[in-house]
């Protein structure tokens, strides 16, 4: 489990988990709007599963 910053240049907010089986794992980061442009705050959020197959 993670809970802090990712190693970006941005510094954005991240938690990990995973289970203990590790047979998913999530990874959420805040991406912060940029003061130029009028884009929004953005979360990402990445799941891995053990159990998905892509075809």
């Amino acid at each position: 489990m993670k809970d802090g910053v990712d190693g970006s240049a941005a510094k954005s907010p991240q938690i990990v988990a995973e289970s203990k089986q590790r047979d998913f794992s999530l990874d959420v980061r805040l991406h912060r709007a940029s003061k130029v442009g009028n884009a929004p705050d953005l979360l990402e959020v990445t799941v891995e599963s053990a159990c998905y197959r892509a075809k």
